[in-house]
């Protein structure tokens, strides 16, 4: 235990003495940060800083409670108590995205996204921007500066805010057919990513000094975070009717879609168990979406020939698809998008989103449910010797 006091003590007063220094003349940065890094921007120096002297202070709380436990050990709710705090202290931040002013008003990007794209449709956006920095800005601290980048230039899930999806994403159920076509991060932003209906792109502005992407045009700009608004007015929409190029294998439409010259504006390559119809008219004609949910919507199809009906969401499992009340195979198409063929004429395709594995899971649980149930009713009712 003596040992224990007195390697308590030491670390404590050690990170005490690091975190009083650096609070009071900034000697962790001054003697540390800066010399090897005498660029850094103002805003990463305080960010470092405050957590410097934070966890500095949490450690020395830790350090000085493991000593005061040692010789005292009836005091061990002391450390549950303190440990709590520290946990609170140090990941409350994380869950904080920003004050609700900031979530509360639709950043210049996503008001020009709004007032170009039609008002019941989905939309979709890329967002390519990495590191925004925190601007200094009157009357906001660091890590709201932060939170306030991240809105601006519509990081990834905060464009939801403002019924915008995004294009990029660090979840997991992410498509693994996408993150094929996501090898080249140029390519994909500029190019395959408006082939999959996604109109809008947000970029560095010092990214477009070798020009804009073909077809491209910029729409806004944002000065304080050196950001810029793409437009791609080719990009097809969400929903519609397109020319089939029949393909094998994933492997091949992979190849297809990353080749030098892409796919002619209206084809779509479709991975085909079997040869589609390809006519002169193909891919021509309309479409009107009835959006009841998003895993349950209606397309009433007029097309002039036989051809696909594109729908320019994840080819994921699940998915069932309907062609005049007559179940039809959804094809991949375009590597990771979904695909309907539909004869010439109007039709109606529906199309209905199950989680894979609900139904044997919802038995699952109830004979379990019920299996214990019963084991509790057997073992009350025997006889205890």
């Amino acid at each position: 235990p003596r040992a224990v006091v007195v390697t308590g003590g030491g670390v404590a007063v050690f990170c005490a003495t690091v975190a009083l220094g650096e609070a009071v003349g900034g000697w962790w940065t001054r003697g540390w940060v800066l010399p090897h890094w005498p660029d850094a921007p103002a805003a990463a120096i305080e960010g470092l800083s405050n957590n410097v002297v934070r966890m500095g202070g949490t450690a020395a709380g830790l350090a000085l409670l493991c000593a005061v436990l040692a010789w005292r050990p009836k005091l061990g709710v002391g450390l549950v108590v303190l440990q709590g705090a520290a946990l609170f202290l140090e990941n409350g931040p994380l869950y904080q995205v920003s004050p609700a002013e900031i979530l509360e008003t639709p950043p210049p990007f996503a008001e020009r996204i709004r007032a170009s794209a039609p008002a019941d449709e989905p939309v979709r956006v890329n967002t390519v921007v990495k590191g925004y920095g925190a601007p200094l800005l009157a009357g906001y601290e660091f890590k709201d500066r932060l939170s306030l980048g991240q809105v601006a230039v519509l990081a990834p899930d905060t464009s939801v805010f403002w019924d915008i999806e995004s294009a990029g994403s660090y979840l997991p159920g992410r498509s693994s057919r996408l993150l094929r076509l996501m090898g080249d991060a140029r390519r994909w932003s500029f190019e395959l990513a408006p082939r999959l209906s996604t109109p809008f792109m947000v970029t560095h502005t010092r990214d477009l000094s070798e020009g804009l992407p073909p077809g491209a045009r910029v729409l806004a700009e944002e000065p304080l975070f050196g950001t810029s608004l793409l437009a791609h007015p080719q990009a097809p929409a969400r929903i519609h009717l397109a020319r089939p190029e029949c393909v094998a294998t994933l492997d091949e439409a992979l190849k297809r879609m990353t080749a030098p010259e892409p796919p002619a504006p209206g084809t779509v390559i479709v991975e085909c168990p079997e040869p589609l119809p390809v006519e002169a008219a193909t891919g021509t004609g309309g479409v009107r979406v009835t959006r009841e949910s998003p895993e349950h919507f209606t397309v009433d199809v007029e097309a002039a020939a036989p051809s696909v009906l594109v729908i320019n969401d994840a080819y994921l499992p699940g998915w069932t698809a309907t062609l005049d009340g007559e179940p039809v195979p959804i094809l991949a198409a375009n590597v990771a998008v979904r695909a309907v063929p539909v004869p010439s004429g109007r039709h109606t395709v529906v199309m209905r989103y199950r989680t894979p594995g609900l139904v044997p899971g919802l038995w699952l649980g109830a004979l379990t449910l019920g299996a214990l149930g019963a084991a509790m009713v057997v073992s009350r009712r025997r006889p205890r010797s």
